[in-house]
């Protein structure tokens, strides 16, 4: 497939050009908003969560909309809910959900029972947080009631005793097991003695205002503070020490609706009526505001309620009527060759060991130092992405006219093996810039290389449009696979050594051949008899699954079980049933390419992301 440009997500694999550290100021934000009409309950959005499975559990006036990201599903009082007004929601380590509602009703929510009201000994008081201590009894802070304990048997039992004459605003647990509740007159420290909870007293170095938010910092040696006049405050409880961050301080306001620390370190700030900003800490104690390269004027002054990070590291804003906000990071980053080679396909991209990268075109070989990428990071362009200059070209005007380069791989002594569209292999020795050619077959089919990779063994795999060829690296002696010798076809598209070694061969047809010390054995997809899809791409998972990209079908998945388990876009959530590559990141996601986009495959949840 030809791309204009080359695409780099940053935590891929080398073959999209994994591993480029850019630095953090150039990073990219693409705002996505979802409102009423999109299936959303209501605009008004109070609190955010996600549970086990992936779902966003979102708190409206209307009810609880729980998000797929693609699809809203609402709740309400019709569905088991004690109120359709939801204030909070927060997910268990058991893995159940816990709503409280405006007017002091709490329900629980498990997938096998449903939603189940929770009996409670207060009335028409809001409840304003939820939190689970070490002993995993749930704690629930009311605006006027005190607070409540939730046992792990249902039980329900309040504590009003110090609370009188306080509003309660939110409440956490914290890694000593005591609780900090936020008041409308400052935080109040609470230790838990058998039970039931025993005031300590209020933070003196935070002043008697109301508290909006408490959240833990990234470390959880702190708590960030968030008031509603007096800015930040970080608090210590191991040091019993407190820093405070104001407006003098780059704050946009000292009204603090939300404050938290992302698992990067950063910390984000919901502002009442002025957006929200991003901070990163400096080395004296203060903050330094980071921009985004995009930012959205209709956020600048927001009313935002809640912000939320989830599992995939996107950050999501609940606003007073305006809907939900998703910052979306944008992972890709565009590089675009600087003239005259911006107009090149490209074809295929190999980080080298030393850190550089090759890029295979239809205008011949580039080679990009990272430094220079790196240095053109800084230089963002909307339109046309970042430019590139590439140190190194192997094109017509320096002799080498094998061009489309359609495959690249670098082996173990640093050679640098080429593959063309339509004239063979060649190789290049490190240090060298005149690449040699290697004799293959007198057909010229053979010539025509689609992928080239070296085995466990450092055997060399050449698959081409007639056939397969391994150069043994024991005695330098060739192999050669076609129909003849039981290949489904002659075109070999692709090429992935299985967990226990044995090479994996995809073909132009509907059938995987496996390799196994010189015998092939050719094992189908699907059994059905009307399936005319073919292989188009393999790759292994971290788990050991290889994965089958098809043209029409969709992906294949043969676990470990040998069973094999189909995804399609109509019934998995795949962005296209046509797949054109795979790759499997760090983590262990699966990630497809289609002509439209890319899906992200989550092992944990069994659901597709995708993006465009």
């Amino acid at each position: 497939m030809r791309i204009g440009t080359f695409i780099i997500r940053f935590f891929l694999p080398v073959c999209i050009l994994f591993g480029l550290g850019l630095p953090a100021h150039s990073q990219n934000y693409r705002i996505q908003r979802y409102g009423v009409g999109d299936g959303l309950a209501q605009g008004y959005i109070y609190d955010i969560t996600q549970d086990k499975l992936g779902f966003l559990w979102l708190a409206t006036g209307e009810g609880v909309s729980r998000f797929d990201g693609a699809r809203f599903k609402n709740f309400n009082i019709a569905d088991g809910l004690a109120e359709n007004f939801i204030t909070e929601v927060f997910v268990g380590s058991d893995s159940v959900i816990w709503f409280g509602h405006q007017e002091g009703g709490i329900t629980r929510y498990e997938g096998k029972t449903g939603f189940q009201k929770i009996e409670t000994p207060i009335d028409n008081s809001s409840i304003r947080g939820i939190t689970e201590d070490k002993n995993n009894n749930i704690w629930v802070a009311t605006q006027r009631s005190g607070i409540l304990r939730i046992d792990r048997n249902g039980t329900c039992t309040t504590f009003k005793e110090g609370f009188e004459g306080n509003l309660l605003y939110c409440l956490i647990s914290t890694t000593e097991g005591n609780l900090l509740i936020g008041s409308n007159e400052g935080v109040i420290l609470c230790s838990i003695e058998n039970g039931k909870p025993s005031i300590k007293g209020k933070i003196d170095a935070i002043p008697d205002t109301k508290i909006n938010y408490i959240s833990q910092s990234l470390s959880g040696e702190s708590y960030l503070v968030g008031t509603e006049d007096a800015g930040i405050f970080e608090y210590f409880p191991a040091k019993k020490k407190t820093s405070n961050w104001l407006i003098k301080d780059g704050l946009r306001s000292d009204n603090i609706q939300a404050v938290f620390e992302d698992k990067e370190g950063f910390i984000w700030i919901a502002f009442f009526g002025k957006g929200y900003s991003k901070f990163d800490r400096k080395p004296d104690g203060g903050l330094r505001e980071i921009g985004t390269l995009n930012p959205n004027p209709s956020l600048e002054n927001e009313f935002f309620r809640v912000i939320f990070q989830d599992s995939e590291g996107q950050i999501w804003f609940g606003t007073y009527g305006h809907g939900l906000v998703c910052l979306r990071d944008e992972i890709f980053t565009k590089y675009t060759a600087t003239k005259p080679y911006h107009e090149a396909g490209f074809f295929c991209i190999l980080q080298e060991k030393s850190g550089g990268f090759w890029a295979g075109t239809d205008a011949g070989l580039m080679h990009f130092s990272p430094e220079k990428l790196l240095n053109q990071s800084i230089y963002y362009s909307s339109g046309n992405g970042l430019e590139a200059n590439p140190d190194f070209i192997l094109g017509s005007k320096e002799g080498f006219n094998a061009f489309p380069v359609t495959s690249l791989f670098e082996d173990k002594n640093g050679i640098l093996w080429i593959g063309t569209e339509k004239e063979g292999v060649f190789f290049l020795s490190p240090g060298s810039k005149k690449p040699q050619k290697l004799d293959l077959s007198e057909y010229s089919l053979s010539d025509a290389i689609n992928y080239i990779r070296a085995d466990s063994k450092f055997n060399l795999w050449i698959a081409t449009k007639n056939g397969l060829f391994i150069t043994h690296s024991n005695n330098g002696t060739r192999s050669y696979f076609s129909t003849m010798e039981g290949l489904p076809h002659n075109n070999v598209v692709h090429l992935e050594e299985g967990k226990d070694s044995k090479m994996w061969i995809g073909t132009q047809s509907h059938t995987l051949t496996l390799y196994d010390n010189g015998k092939l054995e050719k094992i189908r997809l699907n059994d059905s008899s009307n399936v005319v899809s073919e292989v188009s791409c393999l790759v292994k998972d971290t788990e050991g699954n290889m994965w089958v990209g098809t043209k029409g079908e969709g992906l294949y998945k043969k676990g470990l079980d040998n069973k094999f388990t189909n995804y399609t876009s109509k019934k998995s959530g795949l962005l296209s049933d046509y797949v054109y590559f795979l790759t499997v990141d760090k983590k262990g996601n699966v990630w497809a390419g289609h002509r439209a986009g890319v899906s992200k495959f989550i092992p944990a949840t069994g659901r597709f992301f995708f993006f465009f």
